[in-house]
């Protein structure tokens, strides 16, 4: 569940940084199963590829620059931006029902069917975290828990790249609840 929940904060993190705020409703609704749903087209900034560090571009002081330099000539477009094409995003659908009271701690049920059309425009609840006391008591944090303070020896046992990410979590998990069965799905968006 951990590297699950690591792999997906990390993947909205990075399109939260690329995203420009600019939304606008899905022309379209989908029909599932259980329903009706129309979701939000997001538009994303131009960036320039040449601050986009991949980690892996790392250059050997062995390699020729004259075929590395021919190579990327040939297969990449002159201009060093990228425009990202727009998402058509659908947060917050239900994939169960809500496992509270008797079904607490019991397989997942079918969830009910909705009538009309559901907007699938905010995210649904986190399933509850344990997040470490020292990530909640920084001054980082201070908005999710009214809380501040200096370094605990809890934080300084910890790799400051991991201190850095529980940091960069906090608010993708305020709203937490046990009703936590929901998908956010994310598709190219091409207009018809």
């Amino acid at each position: 569940m951990i590297p699950l929940l690591t792999f997906l904060v990390l993947a909205l993190t990075s399109l939260v940084a690329a995203y420009d705020g600019s939304e606008t409703l899905s022309p379209r609704s989908v029909n599932t199963k259980y329903g009706s749903l129309r979701g939000i087209i997001v538009h994303f900034k131009t960036y320039d590829r040449g601050s986009v560090s991949s980690g892996s571009s790392k250059s050997s002081s062995s390699s020729s620059s004259s075929s590395s330099s021919s190579s990327s000539s040939s297969s990449l477009p002159k201009s060093n931006s990228q425009q990202l094409k727009p998402v058509e995003v659908f947060l917050g659908v239900p994939y169960a029902t809500p496992p509270i009271g008797s079904l607490r701690f019991m397989p997942p049920v079918t969830p009910a069917h909705w009538r009309g059309i559901k907007l699938a425009n905010r995210f649904g609840p986190v399933c509850p975290q344990k997040i470490p006391e020292f990530v909640l008591s920084t001054e980082s944090a201070r908005n999710y828990s009214g809380k501040a303070g200096g370094k605990s020896n809890a934080e300084n046992q910890l790799p400051e790249g991991r201190v850095a990410y529980l940091k960069r979590i906090i608010p993708f998990l305020r709203n937490q609840s046990e009703d936590c069965l929901y998908l956010n799905i994310y598709s190219p968006f091409s207009q018809a």
